[in-house]
């Protein structure tokens, strides 16, 4: 994706290669530290793993690895910053950690027996994190991981984002003012103290994590804002909503100043599954080009099955 502001004459934005293989709409993507692999997952309960990403254009690709264990659809994807584990969060509410080495699953845990009670916490009393908001109906949407691996962030259709310890397994924080499902999040790449989220009111919110609040509201989308990225440089945000367009915003931060977080939507980008919703995100890492910048290869899943 060169920049907006580019006169280079590099090829305009577009789909390079379809990645084919999933049984129904594609959920969610990640990509992997070393731009090397894209991991998919689906509403067929599986998670993919792809090779080969910049191949010839329109050229069809099948997944190397195929993780199947969740009972039903695999709606949010986070990758650990050394590569070899990926978290899924699924619609049956229970988040597994694969080994990408094989495609093991490590570990699996269900988020409705989970308690966020330890001498730390942000909350003062042992209960079930989800027990006191949770119908049986209710999902976790959304997961992501901060930059040191501590933290975990998982959204749901309670409107909070919660904020785990990923050692401990316990909650820490929760951050409230979404007011619809937190569906969509990211952490930055230079930053463990700042989050992104996107949810159901069609906002994005940019969340100061050492004061637990929100230092900034992203709004353009017409729809649920489904999915959020950050390019590795931190200067570009993408998003993808149910009014099926993808944003591209610029957006500048001070790491430790309270209400420094600017935003700035510099395009919108429309149809880009040809009639059909976007519903998740990845890009590779910035690299800079000849004579442009460029802020990496970004890739889209919609309900049409496809990855673009």
């Amino acid at each position: 994706l060169p920049s907006p502001s580019s006169s280079s004459s590099a090829a305009p934005d577009g789909m390079i290669r379809r990645l084919r293989g999933h049984l129904g709409p594609v959920l969610c993507l990640a990509m992997s530290p070393d731009n090397n692999r894209l991991y998919s997952g689906g509403r067929d309960g599986t998670v993919r793993a792809w090779d080969h990403l910049l191949g010839d254009a329109g050229a069809g690709a099948g997944a190397v690895l195929v993780m199947a264990g969740h009972a039903a659809a695999v709606c949010a994807l986070a990758v650990d910053a050394g590569g070899k584990r990926l978290y899924s969060a699924g619609a049956d509410n229970v988040v597994r950690v694969w080994l990408l080495a094989d495609g093991s699953c490590l570990r699996s845990s269900n988020l409705f027996a989970l308690t966020h009670a330890d001498a730390t916490s942000y909350f003062g009393a042992p209960q079930r994190a989800y027990s006191h908001s949770f119908a049986p109906q209710h999902k976790v949407y959304g997961v992501a991981l901060s930059r040191d691996g501590r933290r975990c962030f998982a959204g749901c259709t309670d409107k909070d984002v919660k904020v785990w310890d990923t050692a401990a397994g316990t909650l820490k924080l929760a951050l409230k003012g979404h007011e619809g499902p937190v569906g969509a999040m990211a952490a930055f790449h230079t930053s463990s103290t700042r989050l992104l989220t996107g949810a159901g009111d069609a906002t994005i919110r940019a969340w100061d994590l050492e004061r637990g609040r929100c230092d900034c509201v992203m709004e353009g989308h017409s729809g649920p804002v489904l999915a959020v990225v950050i390019s590795s440089d931190d200067r570009r945000v993408y998003s993808a909503s149910s009014d099926q367009s993808v944003r591209v915003w610029e957006v500048t931060f001070i790491e430790g100043a309270v209400g420094a977080f600017k935003a700035q939507c510099l395009r919108t980008m429309g149809n880009c599954h040809q009639g059909h919703i976007v519903r998740c995100l990845a890009i590779s890492r910035s690299v800079t080009g000849t004579g442009h910048l460029n802020f990496g290869v970004l890739f889209s899943g919609g309900e049409d099955k496809r990855v673009r």
